[in-house]
């Protein structure tokens, strides 16, 4: 007796699905005139079919195709039927029609949309409206309803300009003051940036200014001209353009360390790290300085 009431229990769990199924929506970016992809995921079930329904902005987003995954298509999900129900809703309908062997998936496609190309730089929703329903285990078994959670999002961002293709400025270093000075005498140094391609005028750029000191210690110079450790620009975001000019540090003061002193320099794109070769749109500029204690006077006899 007890056997056969075990039996059915698990025949009974089969027959059942094991808790709600859920349809979530994920979010994507672009600018105007982009093509994105807003996927459609399910809690992990044994889907062999779905139906739903979006609605969205049609002033902003233009409805384009509904794309399964492959992890759908490995559940036999073969069939899918699109209908657009009036401008700004869509009905998705996708079943399979032959058996597979079913397996647990979590991503059902992604909603392919393209955006308008006089869209607002915005965020737009796009949100499951009516019943949703799926088929959990085969393509035979009955449909189900399952529920919706939050909705999808397209953030639409300002096009990304291309890079120039021209040969990039040069940013040239030196002193402008002696190699070799000593605490009260005050280094200056010269920079010079020369355009080589007229295709990176204008381009924004980040700029730093960066001095190795003695003990291998690296400082980095802000825009108020003062010394960190963190890594920020001189200029953030700076216009390029063909330049020359000198920078003054003031007299040495007593405390700082006797040995060599190179700074560096370079332009990397905005926001980008200045220590990695990648983030740099021109070459890495260096010079130095020698801080040296003063000559000895000679005794008077």
């Amino acid at each position: 007796m007890k056997t056969i009431i075990f039996l059915c229990a698990v025949a009974a769990a089969a027959a059942a699905p094991c808790g709600a199924v859920t349809l979530t929506m994920g979010s994507a970016s672009g600018a105007p005139g982009d093509e994105v992809g807003v996927p459609v995921n399910v809690s992990s079930d044994l889907i062999a079919g779905f139906i739903f329904t979006f609605e969205f902005d049609d002033r902003i987003l233009e409805f384009d195709r509904f794309s399964l995954s492959s992890a759908a298509r490995d559940n036999g999900i073969s069939e899918l039927e699109v209908e657009k129900r009036y401008d700004g809703r869509y009905k998705v309908t996708a079943e399979a029609k032959t058996q597979a062997a079913v397996r647990n998936i979590t991503n059902l496609g992604s909603i392919r949309f393209v955006i308008a190309p006089s869209a607002p730089l915005t965020t737009t929703r796009i949100d499951f409206v009516d019943v949703t329903r799926v088929r959990i285990g085969s393509y035979t078994a009955n449909w189900t309803t399952a529920t919706t959670s939050g909705s999808g999002r397209v953030t639409i961002e300002a096009p990304v300009p291309p890079v120039p293709t021209g040969t990039p400025p040069r940013v040239n270093l030196r002193m402008g003051s002696p190699r070799e000075i000593t605490h009260g005498e005050e280094p200056l140094l010269r920079y010079e940036l020369l355009m080589r391609d007229a295709d990176w005028e204008e381009w924004p750029a980040d700029a730093y200014i960066a001095v190795n000191i003695p003990g291998n210690r690296l400082y980095f110079l802000d825009r108020r001209l003062r010394f960190t450790t963190s890594r920020r620009p001189i200029s953030r975001e700076m216009p390029i353009e063909e330049m020359d000019g000198g920078i003054g540090f003031g007299p040495l003061p007593g405390d700082l360390p006797y040995g060599r002193y190179t700074f560096f320099c370079a332009l990397t794109f905005v926001g980008m790290d200045p220590l990695k070769r990648a983030s740099r749109i021109t070459n890495l500029a260096d010079t130095y300085f020698d801080l040296v204690p003063p000559p000895s006077v000679p005794e008077v006899p």
